[in-house]
């Protein structure tokens, strides 16, 4: 970044940054020039603080910051904002990775600006001692080289170090809220990509629009994180000459438990998982490498010609609760604990009152593999596969026995401790439910078993090659983009 800035010191005009009278904030006017506009945004950010970002240049005209292949890195706690005049919005056009860390930890929040065509992401993070990224609009994102892959994505922060559940380089909180991603072009493309941070996240009130891969990707966290009132539209299919997923959300390989809820997700990709809770990618499996105990409930999956699952778990995951989730159109399972490395354990796992009924399978409507055990569910579905052991299925509450229903009440207890542990940091994170054992109490149309001879059928996929897939979607979230064409 010095290289890089002191040329550009004897190529531009260096237009002094202005204080706001009264604010102590520093005010950059756009020039829509390259490099003059990404040498006064750095100027501006040197003392950290607050740094306005105007819409309009200095007579009034809307314009753009051009920032071309180049970024500005943030060494201090800074605050960047943007405005909105007469509905246009400040806009940065461009930018390799536009705003980064500078190697130290510091808390950087990013308010109101469109980023317009970024290469790579908007923000791209790997230290930070918190992050607030909310109220941005990011449109049109281009890949930055990721070995023979291009990748994607609209916010970026990535621990660097192996395995995840080293310590990490990104603490603190999160915040990812209102913000618009639409449209990433990269073979790894995805809304938000978090991958081994080591701070509780919360991921709220998104939209992720024809994001291909994966709309909130969350891997190797080590502290609970929260993913509520998103819309997400993957797209229908994968990006051209890549096997893009098109999934809604897909979270694991790391010990932080995920609250996930009322989120919408439509996707039409044939590999698609709506949601995905996920164990390790390895055989043997460090204890932080295991996700855990984790909630999903009230959000709406619609699927569409998917070989995968609405709600899916693949691998070691610890006891979750699965509630009150509504999945929709046709794929080969609504609701599936499956396989991942092939000898792991899944046990314990609630799966209570979620509404099938206007879903087709084309396996089961409910397909639990040879890794669940000691699974309960308990709700609608017109068929179900269980290769598991000592599962339990039943159409009510009421045709339990009383150590399943220990078990259940263990589950919503589980619930309210991970709700309190986010409620921490986040303190507006409410319940929003005055009863949740209100779920208790319910009439349903019974199951019907489907033979065990029918659950391998329409996966075109090995289960190595999905395995390669999810290995391949992990490290693209880790591993450093290549950007020597950039500078």
């Amino acid at each position: 970044m010095t290289k890089m800035i002191s040329t550009f010191l004897f190529l531009t005009t260096v237009v002094a940054a202005p204080v706001l009278a009264g604010t102590g904030a520093t005010v950059v006017y756009p020039t829509g020039i390259f490099p003059d506009d990404v040498v006064n945004v750095f100027n501006a950010t040197r003392a950290g603080g607050k740094v306005v970002l105007k819409a309009t240049d200095t007579s009034g005209t809307p314009r753009s910051f051009e920032f071309g292949g180049g970024w500005v890195r943030l060494p201090l706690d800074t605050t960047i904002v943007g405005e909105n005049v007469h509905h246009q919005m400040t806009t940065i056009h461009r930018g390799g990775l536009p705003f980064r860390d500078a190697g130290v930890p510091a808390h950087i929040a990013i308010r109101g600006i469109h980023f317009d065509a970024p290469i790579g992401a908007a923000l791209y993070l790997n230290w930070a001692s918190g992050v607030e990224f909310t109220d941005n609009i990011v449109t049109d994102v281009v890949g930055i080289q990721f070995g023979p892959y291009t990748k994607g994505q609209g916010v970026w922060l990535a621990e660097l170090q192996a395995p995840f559940f080293t310590p990490s380089f990104i603490t603190g909180t999160i915040v990812i809220a209102h913000n618009t991603v639409q449209r990433v072009y990269a073979d790894l493309s995805y809304g938000v990509a978090l991958a081994g941070v080591h701070a509780k996240a919360r991921i709220m009130g998104n939209s992720f629009i024809d994001t291909r891969d994966t709309g909130v990707l969350v891997v190797g966290d080590s502290e609970p994180f929260l993913i509520e009132d998103n819309v997400i539209v993957a797209g229908d299919g994968p990006f051209p000459g890549f096997f893009s997923a098109g999934n809604g959300i897909f979270t694991g390989q790391g010990s932080g438990a995920a609250f996930i809820r009322r989120n919408t997700i439509f996707t039409g990709n044939p590999d698609s998982d709506g949601i995905a809770l996920s164990g390790c990618l390895e055989v043997d499996c460090g204890p932080g490498m295991v996700q855990g105990a984790s909630v999903v409930e009230r959000n709406l999956v619609s699927m569409h010609t998917s070989q995968f699952g609405g709600i899916t778990t693949y691998g070691a995951v610890l006891p979750s609760l699965i509630r009150r989730n509504t999945v929709v159109g046709d794929a080969a399972y609504a609701l599936d604990i499956s396989s991942y490395v092939g000898d792991e354990s899944v046990g314990g796992f609630v799966f209570l009152r979620n509404d099938v009924r206007a879903f087709t399978g084309s396996v089961a409507d409910v397909f639990f593999d040879s890794v669940a055990h000691d699974t309960i569910f308990v709700g609608r579905a017109t068929s179900a596969v269980d290769l598991g052991a000592n599962d339990v299925l039943v159409s009510s509450y009421a045709e339990l026995s009383q150590m399943a229903k220990s078990r259940v009440a263990a589950a919503f207890l589980s619930r309210a401790a991970l709700l309190q542990q986010l409620r921490q940091c986040f303190s507006d994170a409410s319940d929003g439910e005055t009863d949740p054992s209100a779920d208790l109490s319910a009439d349903l149309t019974p199951l019907t078993i489907v033979p065990q001879v029918t659950a391998r059928l329409n996966r075109q996929f090995t289960s190595g090659e999905i395995r390669g897939r999810l290995a391949l979607r992990a490290r693209s979230a880790t591993e450093p983009p290549q950007e020597t064409w950039l500078r």
